[in-house]
């Protein structure tokens, strides 16, 4: 696979839930950073992630906008939508929908994900989510 078939692959695999393939793309040094700069390392940094999103939103889905590849990274427009019925973090459930565009570097080398940066506005999410106040406006 080239690295937009393998980025494609990568982000798809969270709307299946399909974890022991998240496993086969990601490599075992891969630094994966969230939107709030927390990260994890390999396979098990990915898994625990997606798994975390998924028990949030369990209905959530993401919806690839675009895509662009540059040499041996992508960089990939992403809405996530979905509706908080489970744990999010430490925060539990408010049972609000939400939806949040983001953005994902992707670098991909020997076929494998090296590092995915997450970059997202998750006021807005928190927000939507009844989570923090809504902004004052002038």
């Amino acid at each position: 696979m080239g690295i937009e078939e393998v980025a494609r692959e990568y982000l798809e695999v969270w709307n299946r839930r399909d974890w022991s393939r998240l496993d086969t793309l990601v490599a075992d040094d891969a630094e994966i950073v969230d939107f709030d700069g927390s990260s994890g390392t390999g396979p098990a940094g990915a898994r625990a992630q997606g798994e975390m999103y998924a028990t949030a939103f369990p209905d959530g889905t993401i919806e690839i906008k675009r895509l662009i590849v540059a040499g041996d990274t992508a960089v990939a427009e992403v809405v996530g939508r979905g509706t908080n019925d489970g744990p999010f973090g430490d925060t539990p459930a408010t049972h609000r929908s939400g939806e949040l565009p983001f953005v994902n570097v992707i670098t991909i080398r020997e076929g494998k994900v090296v590092a995915d940066r997450q970059y997202g506005d998750t006021m807005t999410l928190l927000t939507q989510l009844g989570l923090a106040p809504e902004p004052a406006h002038a």
